[in-house]
């Protein structure tokens, strides 16, 4: 696969590839930020983890409660569909990222 150079960085990037038309969207798997000119800007997930699995062995984390809100309040100011899911197991999370990437995310 061929890079192409990032100036000052000394940074490769893949270069992109054309898009399939079956994979016909706005984003592209090498976009460099985040395309924020459609109606619909996306579903934003947040995990929230204030209590961990007992066999984690990690504290409880304070704070998490006003983290949350705050990125709550900011990802809804720029139109993004936000879900907040509190203390969720791992197999919890994994259940709820296969049902929203199986879901229709197009504008």
């Amino acid at each position: 696969m061929e890079c192409q150079k990032l100036d000052a960085l000394k940074v490769t990037e893949p270069e992109p590839t054309p898009k399939q038309d079956a994979l016909d969207s706005p984003i592209d798997k090498f976009d460099l930020e985040y395309n924020m000119n459609h109606t619909k800007r996306g579903k934003a997930l947040i995990f929230s983890h204030w209590k961990f699995e007992q066999n984690l062995r990690l504290p409880d984390r304070d704070g998490t409660d006003s983290d949350c809100t705050n990125l709550s309040n900011t990802l809804s100011r720029m139109n993004f569909d936000v879900s907040v899911e509190k203390d969720l197991t791992y197999a919890q999370m994994s259940q709820t990222l296969r049902k929203v990437s199986a879901a229709d995310h197009t504008n």
